[in-house]
Formats: C-alpha cells, sequence, structure tokens
C-alpha cells in the first residue's frame, strides 16, 4: 500500500509522512494503530457521554471544571441552560427591549465558551421556539449591539440564572 492511495490532503499526507518516519513504522502498522486508537477514542467519548448524565451537573461545573471541558455533552448541556437562561432574563428581569437580549448563536457562544458549530447544532433542534420568543420582544441580531459600554456577560449570569440543569433539561430535547 501506498501513502497516496489514502487521497489525503496534502497538509495530512505530509503530515502522515512525517508521523511515518518519526515511528519507523510501515504504513500498514502505522493505520492500523491509528484506527485502533481513534476507534477507542470515539468508543470512550460515546460511553463517558452515555454513563454522565450532565443535567445533574451545577452550571458553575460544567463551565470551570477541566473534567468536563471536552466532555462530548457539555456544548449542549451548556446551549440548552443558556438558551433558558436568556429567556428567563428577558421574561422576568428585563425591564425593556433596551436589557433584553436576542437568543443567537454568537450571544450563546459567548456566554458558554461553546464551537459554534456544537451550538448551532442544539439551535437547529429549538429554532421555532427561539423565534417565537425573539419576536415575542421583537429582538434580532441587532439588539444584541448595546455599545462597548455592555457585555452579556456583565448581564446574564448562567450560574446564577441556571444554577443546575433542572429547569433547562426539557430545553432543546429530541
Amino acid at each position: 500500500m501506498m501513502l497516496e492511495q489514502l487521497k489525503l490532503d496534502r497538509k495530512t499526507q505530509e503530515m502522515v509522512k512525517d508521523a511515518l518516519e518519526y515511528s519507523g513504522m510501515n504504513l500498514a502498522d502505522f493505520i492500523q494503530q491509528a484506527c485502533r486508537i481513534y476507534a477507542r477514542t470515539l468508543i470512550a467519548k460515546c460511553r463517558k457521554r452515555q454513563e454522565t448524565d450532565l443535567t445533574t451537573i451545577l452550571t458553575a461545573t460544567l463551565l470551570n471544571d477541566a473534567a468536563y471541558r471536552t466532555h462530548p455533552g457539555r456544548a449542549e448541556e451548556l446551549t440548552r441552560r443558556t438558551i433558558f437562561a436568556m429567556m428567563k432574563h428577558n421574561n422576568e428581569l428585563a425591564p425593556d427591549n433596551d436589557h433584553r437580549w436576542c437568543i443567537t448563536q454568537s450571544a450563546i457562544v459567548v456566554l458558554t465558551g461553546s464551537r459554534s458549530k456544537y451550538v448551532g447544532n442544539v439551535l437547529q433542534k429549538c429554532q421555532q421556539m427561539i423565534d417565537e420568543h425573539n419576536q415575542k420582544y421583537d429582538l434580532n441580531w441587532y439588539s444584541n449591539r448595546k455599545g462597548a459600554s455592555r457585555d452579556i456577560r456583565n448581564e446574564i449570569d448562567l450560574v446564577k440564572l441556571v444554577p443546575d440543569g433542572l429547569g433547562a433539561s426539557q430545553i432543546c430535547k429530541n
């Protein structure tokens, strides 16, 4: 087998070529080892996701504990909690639209520190609910442009608004 037969992009092919050189392995052994390691990693992540009910973990822990930073369900759980927190803030704490925040992917990314891709996956599941909430207050992406003096992280505190996953547990579940 030749490395070119794998039809890798140029950057990956160079990386594999360098790794083969460093390892001293032949290509077949290298591919077997790589498959074994990748399969083990995916299975471990899957088990971790199945074995840990993140709805029972405190929000502060999910946000700050390094043990959860790479958990495969963290972004999804934090996104649900953030949607719940933003709705709670808009419905109960904000006296008018100057204090309300439109629920958007970018706002959730800022509040959770999660990657846009993972936040977007959750938002797709509950877009209708989010649209209805934003329309209720006539909010749009422009509503979140409140000037340099206002930072959403200073106004929406996930830990205070959603200390645990109980209130948000049914948000965007499909």
